[in-house]
C-alpha cells in the first residue's frame, strides 16, 4: 500500500512540475518597458526562459503565449547592449525557405548567448551553434515544421557531422 502511494505521489508531484514548467506566462514582460542598459541585464533570465519555452513547444500559430515570448525575446535582442547578433547571408537561403523558421533561429541565437556568454561574440560559433539547435528542433516531427528543401539539406549536413565545414566557420 505505501508503494503505490508513493507511486502516486510521484506522479501528481511530475503532473504538477510539468504544468508549471511548460505553463510560463510571458504576458508581464511583454508590458515591460526598457530603456536602459541594466533593465535589459535584469531580464535576461527571464528571455532564456522565452528561448527555452520557444525551442520546446510545437510551431502553433494559435498559442498565444508562444507568439508573445516571440516577440519579446526580438525586443531584446534588438534592445540589449551586451549582446550583438547577426544573421550573416549564409543563413539567409534557410531563412528565405521558410519564414517561419526566423522565429526559431533568432530564441536559438538568444538561447546560446545567455548560455554561452562568453563566447557570444564568435560569430563563428555563434552561428555554428545556433543552426545545431535549430536543426535539432526541426528534427522532432512532432514540432510541426516544414521541412523544407534547404531545411532537410541542412539536417542531413548536420547528422552527418559535416556542418561546421558546410558553413565554412
Amino acid at each position: 500500500m505505501k508503494s503505490k502511494f508513493a507511486l502516486l505521489l510521484t506522479f501528481l508531484l511530475s503532473s504538477v512540475f510539468c504544468l508549471t514548467s511548460f505553463g510560463q506566462d510571458f504576458t508581464a514582460l511583454k508590458n515591460r518597458t526598457l530603456t536602459h542598459s541594466s533593465e535589459f541585464k535584469s531580464i535576461e533570465p527571464e528571455i532564456l526562459e522565452c528561448a527555452n519555452y520557444i525551442l520546446s513547444t510545437p510551431q502553433d500559430d494559435s498559442n498565444e503565449n508562444r507568439q508573445i515570448a516571440i516577440e519579446v525575446l526580438v525586443k531584446w535582442m534588438g534592445g540589449t547592449p551586451d549582446y550583438k547578433f547577426h544573421i550573416d547571408e549564409s543563413i539567409g537561403e534557410l531563412l528565405q525557405s521558410d519564414p517561419d523558421i526566423l522565429s526559431l533561429y533568432l530564441p536559438a541565437m538568444a538561447k546560446y548567448a545567455l548560455e554561452n556568454p562568453s563566447r557570444a561574440a564568435n560569430q563563428n560559433a555563434m552561428k555554428l551553434n545556433t543552426l545545431k539547435l535549430l536543426l535539432n528542433y526541426s528534427e522532432n516531427k512532432a514540432n510541426r515544421i516544414k521541412q523544407t528543401k534547404e531545411l532537410k539539406k541542412l539536417i542531413a549536413v548536420k547528422n552527418s557531422g559535416k556542418l561546421e565545414d558546410y558553413l565554412k566557420v
